[in-house]
């Protein structure tokens, strides 16, 4: 089967997934409200390690990653988008992590994945990489980041 054909079915799979979520109101958005960022950094909370804050993490509490899957050309699906950091002072070595999540929403894989450059202070970056597995839907949480020594860049 060519590659095209088999990416343009696993988008109307996904798309139909999302719409039936939509439907059963079981994303927070369909439910007449604007999700807080932490909603938007971390997914439901249900997802969640138990015990486990993101946004306590290191060097994370000030920032947060507005995201969205896209299929490229060669019909491979894509995480893109943006971390953006509220803090007064830059960041690097920011990791993410990427959940694979099932039809149920619940986590079937995970993968960390560093962005390239630094995030600067009041500022935003951009990144793009492969989605780790195909799934139903993702989730990207900031795990971690390094505030760089007297960086205000």
């Amino acid at each position: 089967m060519n590659r095209s054909v088999i990416g343009l079915v696993m988008l109307l799979c996904m798309t139909t997934l999302v719409a039936r979520a939509l439907a059963q109101e079981r994303i927070p958005s369909a439910q007449g409200r604007i999700p807080s960022v932490d909603e938007f950094n971390t997914g439901p909370k249900s997802h969640l390690e138990p015990g486990v804050n993101p946004s306590a993490s290191a060097g994370v509490s000030q920032m947060h990653v507005d995201w969205d899957v896209k299929v490229n050309k060669r019909g491979q699906s894509m995480i893109e988008g943006y971390v953006y950091n509220s803090d007064g002072v830059a960041k690097n070595d920011v990791q993410l992590r990427v959940d694979s999540l099932d039809a149920g929403g619940e986590p079937v894989a995970s993968q960390v994945r560093a962005i390239d450059g630094m995030v600067p202070s009041e500022g935003r970056t951009y990144f793009e990489f492969p989605a780790p597995t195909p799934a139903s839907s993702y989730q990207v949480i900031i795990q971690s980041a390094e505030s760089i020594e007297g960086g205000s860049q």
